[in-house]
């Protein structure tokens, strides 16, 4: 026997106020009573699909509280049969019998499957996908699934509301059987008169009250002689997300795809800019990076004050990062009558050679010089002393004087030329710094102040505006990367609620058949998981190709690369998880139950 007693339920008006109801077997039990009287509010109550109790509720001599485990019950002890009729329309008829045996932890054997559909006619029917039946066929299948748990209680929601003549007597003879079974009490919502005239006990609710207009008085004593397997049970759960999560969208690939590019295009543009900067700053043959005692500006050597000592020198050659300092020398010497400059460099010049000569001498003159040559020969004195030279090539009208004002007439030695021509004659200007690739710049220049606070370090390029620039891109790639992002977590809200939405008669069943809120949730990450898993090793493997290919990266930078993508997949599956919560909440499985 099931009796409800101190029934008190209210929405936005009261439903039932200390009402009680009492079912027993071998009774084909029927509960009638306009539309929205509360008559599957009741049925929820009676099947413990609300998440507390409204009553005191005895259960086979078992007082249930709303500390019990309604979850454990349903999934054992009641059975549901709908109007709609829902079954898992992935699974054929025999694997819907057996998933629903077996999430009760019953083991079933092919015979006793054929057996329990033979009860219900439709035995036939067992190898057929559930969109090949139709609706009375439907309708009979939904109650072998109810069976298949053999439960003490079973439900029926408007069982035959939308047969025809045929198909609704024989649903009707196979309640009447399960009935006259005694094995199951048996409770009906129904408006359809012929189910009432089958009837043997008839509820009506009127008045916010449940009135009992037959009666016959059987109670049923249960033995529960079946074995419940809870680990069968789990294998069920286990079959059915293998055969779910094979029709989950292929969304995640699109969100791979996303991630991963964002992933590369931003590891892509800090190998760009590392490289930018070692070229144009760092490591380009036509800039320079200065050091000396003067004013801040490019044509300074007038204007130096002061040369640097060894000691300091020294300091700085040994700073981190600096490879080597190159002196530069400015002289002044004399070409027939005309006065020219003679200057050190240590930049590649063969690109800016306008006409060269077949020598090796890497000596060139500017432009303006090649009035005064004799060939490729050039002649000229400095302290009354003659030097004859060897030209290598004339420069480009474009390449003019960069560090002084002393005119543009100027022949251009290599440092150990220099050194061998005049060596001892003069001290040098500056110095050009060359630095490691791996160089942090800002902290070079930091160090250096350290040393010597009055040292000016000049750059041809503008560091600070290139910051800037780079700052600026950076900023862009940022708010790029926040946009991908945010139009990812709108597609996953979407798709995930698209998928919640178009099962959520499947999530109601099974939340029907025992499961909880929690382990629906669980199955719809478990679902996704193994998606985003695979997801994730291919992002990786992806990622760390092109970098092979295309970047020289460290091992440091691969095992970034490996966590930024295992926070990404992270996040995206807590994303999913928020939404599977949020959405269960906000689509009551009750009320999908009542649809």
């Amino acid at each position: 026997m099931i009796k409800l007693s101190n029934i008190n339920i209210s929405f936005e008006r009261p439903i039932f106020i200390n009402v009680q109801i009492e079912l027993t077997a071998e009774a084909f039990n029927v509960l009638i009573g306009e539309s929205g009287c509360g008559k599957t509010t009741l049925l929820n109550e009676i099947g413990l699909l609300n998440e507390k109790l409204n009553s005191d509720y005895l259960f086979f001599d078992n007082k249930l509280n709303n500390h019990s485990d309604f979850a454990l019950k349903r999934r054992i002890d009641i059975g549901y049969v709908f109007q709609e009729n829902y079954l898992f329309e992935k699974l054929t008829v025999k694997e819907n019998i057996i998933f629903a045996a077996n999430l009760s932890g019953i083991e079933l054997s092919d015979d006793e499957v054929y057996e329990l559909l033979s009860k219900t006619k439709t035995q036939e029917l067992i190898d057929k996908k559930i969109n090949e039946l139709s609706g009375g066929e439907r309708q009979r299948v939904a109650i072998s699934f109810a069976l298949a748990k053999k439960p003490k209680l079973l439900l029926f929601d408007e069982p035959t509301s939308y047969l025809d003549q045929e198909n609704c007597y024989l649903v009707i003879d196979v309640i009447q059987q399960i009935v006259h079974s005694n094995e199951t009490i048996v409770f009906v919502v129904t408006h359809d008169k012929r189910v009432i005239a089958s009837a043997d006990n008839i509820f009506k609710i009127k008045d916010n009250k449940i009135v009992c207009d037959k009666k016959i008085k059987n109670y049923l004593k249960f033995n529960d002689l079946c074995k419940r397997n809870n680990i069968l049970s789990k294998k069920a759960i286990k079959g059915y997300i293998s055969k779910s999560k094979k029709h989950i969208s292929k969304l995640l690939y699109l969100i791979l795809s996303l991630v991963t590019v964002i992933l590369l295009f931003n590891v892509g543009y800090s190998n760009y800019y590392k490289e930018y900067v070692e070229k144009n700053i760092i490591n380009n043959t036509m800039e320079e990076i200065r050091v000396y005692y003067g004013p801040n500006k490019r044509k300074s050597v007038n204007d130096i004050n002061k040369y640097i000592s060894y000691d300091i020198l020294n300091k700085i050659k040994n700073i981190n990062g600096i490879r080597e300092a190159i002196p530069f020398y400015e002289i002044n010497a004399h070409c027939n009558d005309n006065e020219i400059l003679i200057q050190t460099y240590c930049n590649e010049l063969s690109s800016k050679v306008n006409k060269s000569y077949e020598n090796n001498s890497n000596i060139y003159v500017s432009s303006s010089m090649k009035g005064l040559l004799d060939n490729d020969e050039l002649s000229f004195m400095y302290f009354d002393k003659l030097y004859d030279l060897k030209i290598n090539g004339i420069l480009e009208d474009t390449y003019q004087n960069g560090y002084s004002d002393n005119g543009n007439k100027i022949v251009y030695i290599p440092v150990s030329k220099f050194n061998e021509l005049f060596r001892d004659s003069v001290e040098p200007y500056l110095y050009i710094l060359r630095f490691d690739n791996s160089v942090d710049f800002n902290k070079v220049v930091e160090q250096i102040k350290n040393i010597d606070n009055e040292i000016t370090i000049y750059s041809t390029i503008d560091i600070d505006k290139l910051q800037l620039l780079n700052s600026q891109l950076l900023a862009g790639v940022e708010n790029i990367v926040k946009a991908i992002m945010a139009c990812i977590i709108v597609l996953i809200i979407y798709d995930k609620s698209r998928l919640i939405i178009s099962r959520k008669h499947e999530l109601a069943l099974l939340y029907a058949n025992g499961l909880s809120k929690k382990e629906i949730i669980k199955i719809l990450f478990i679902e996704s998981l193994d998606y985003s898993i695979y997801a994730l090793v291919v992002a990786n493997i992806v990622s760390v190709v092109i970098l092979l290919l295309f970047y020289d990266c460290t091992f440091n930078t691969f095992i970034s690369i490996v966590i930024l993508n295992a926070i990404l997949f992270i996040s995206l599956n807590f994303i999913m998880l928020v939404v599977s919560n949020y959405l269960l909440n906000r689509f009551s499985i009750k009320a999908l139950l009542e649809e």
